[in-house]
């Protein structure tokens, strides 16, 4: 076998990585970046990466992160990706076991069965609080439902309306960010900054203060049943 390519040095992985930026995608998902008239690809490279935006529906910032263990606060991901290779989008049965395994520690289990509608609730009555868990990521984040009872995702999503698009899960995209910030110990503190991201403890990004862990899945919890009603809740996520 021949030996292996060079990579390529960072000035050459950056004119790389800016051909790979998508800036209709960018454009869209970033309504502030839009209303302000930026260049997408400039943004992104000077400081769109820092603030972990996705450069392009193929790749996904969190998700890349996190599985090589660096942080996009201080390493350019798309950067990163040029010049190390590797999935730009982790596959969906790799995506469901990282989220999983991410959110596991601040799940709420017998928050979350109670928040069910009813006839999810009753069809999953007697599930484990795992189970519960895998509901959640693969389907109960779309209704919006709460993954524990200081966590709103409708508020979470409206809080952030007006300067990006919030397609996935927003309790993933908020535990992810602060995990990957390096801030995974103690409480969420709110963070100094204007808007309504300070309710819940973001700033910069979402950027955030520790996480203390919820109810990890384990056995199951009471049964319990009744409709989500999103209420904005102030204050950071605590300890349940």
């Amino acid at each position: 076998a021949g030996a292996p390519l060079p990579k390529p040095d960072t000035a050459q992985a950056e004119r790389l990585a800016r051909r790979l930026v998508d800036g209709a995608f960018y454009l869209a998902n970033n309504p502030d970046l839009a209303a302000a008239g930026v260049d997408p690809v400039d943004h992104y490279m000077a400081s769109g990466w820092r603030e972990g935006r996705e450069p392009a529906p193929q790749f996904d910032t969190l998700a890349y992160c996190l599985t090589r263990g660096f942080t996009f606060a201080t390493q350019n991901p798309l950067v990163h990706y040029v010049r190390n290779g590797g999935p730009a989008r982790p596959d969906p049965d790799a995506a469901l076991a990282l989220r999983m395994e991410t959110l596991a520690p601040y799940f709420d289990a017998a928050h979350y069965r109670q928040r069910l509608p009813g006839p999810q609730a009753e069809a999953l009555a007697g599930a484990s609080d795992a189970a519960l868990l895998r509901h959640y990521v693969a389907e109960g984040w779309r209704a919006r439902v709460s993954p524990r009872p200081d966590f709103d995702p409708a508020g979470f999503v409206q809080a952030r309306a007006g300067s990006r698009a919030v397609g996935d899960d927003p309790f993933f995209r908020y535990v992810a960010r602060a995990l990957d910030a390096g801030r995974a110990a103690g409480r969420l503190r709110p963070a100094p900054g204007a808007g309504a991201d300070r309710r819940y403890g973001l700033a910069g990004g979402d950027r955030a203060g520790g996480l203390r862990p919820g109810r990890a899945p384990g056995p199951a919890g009471a049964a319990g049943g009744g409709a989500f009603r999103p209420r904005l809740l102030p204050g950071a996520l605590r300890a349940v």
